[in-house]
C-alpha cells in the first residue's frame, strides 16, 4: 500500500467511484478520531500525574501527622503515666450482681478524683503602692510547683516541674 497522499490522489482522480470516496471519508473520520484520543491522552496524563503528586504528598503529610501523633502521645505517657492506672478488679466472694456493679461505681468514682488538693489563699497586692497592678481574679491561669506530686522536668532534679491551674 501506499501513502495517504497516494490514496488522497487517486481517490482524486476517481471523483465517481463512490466506494473510493467512502473508504476516504472513512480515513478522514478516523484521522479526525486518532487526533482526539491522542488530547485525550494527554489530559489523562495530565491527570494521572497530578494524581500522583497529590498521593505523594498526602502520603508525606499523613507520615508527618502520624509521627507528630506519636510523639504527642509519647509526651502525653511520659507526663501521666504515673498518674494513669488501668487494670481488671475481681472477687469471686460477691453473690449478687447489684452489689458487684454499686461497689464497681464506687470504686470508678473514687479513682475519677483527684488525689491531690490545693488551697491557695490570695493577697490582694493591688492595695499597695508597688503591686497596683497586680490583680487575681477567677479563672486566671496560674502555676503551681509540687515536687513530690509533679516531679522534675530533668534529671538532675533542679527544675521542678510547673502545672498551670485556673483559679476557682
Amino acid at each position: 500500500m501506499g501513502s495517504f497522499e497516494e490514496a488522497q490522489s487517486y481517490a482524486g482522480s476517481h471523483a465517481s467511484n463512490t466506494r473510493v470516496q467512502s473508504l476516504m471519508r472513512t480515513i478522514a473520520e478516523l484521522n479526525n478520531t486518532i487526533s482526539n484520543l491522542r488530547i485525550s491522552v494527554d489530559s489523562l496524563e495530565i491527570s494521572i500525574d497530578t494524581l500522583k503528586n497529590y498521593i505523594e504528598d498526602g502520603s508525606a503529610r499523613m507520615k508527618t501527622l502520624t509521627e507528630n501523633i506519636t510523639n504527642l502521645h509519647r509526651g502525653f505517657f511520659k507526663k501521666y503515666s504515673r498518674f494513669i492506672q488501668e487494670g481488671t478488679w475481681q472477687d469471686q466472694n460477691y453473690t449478687d450482681d447489684d452489689k458487684y456493679y454499686l461497689d464497681a461505681l464506687e470504686v470508678a468514682y473514687r479513682s475519677s478524683r483527684p488525689q491531690i488538693q490545693y488551697d491557695i489563699s490570695l493577697v490582694r497586692l493591688s492595695g499597695l503602692e508597688d503591686f497596683s497592678s497586680k490583680t487575681f481574679n477567677l479563672g486566671d491561669i496560674c502555676y503551681v510547683q509540687d515536687t513530690e506530686f509533679f516531679g522534675y522536668t530533668d534529671e538532675s532534679k533542679t527544675t521542678p516541674y510547673k502545672q498551670k491551674i485556673i483559679i476557682s
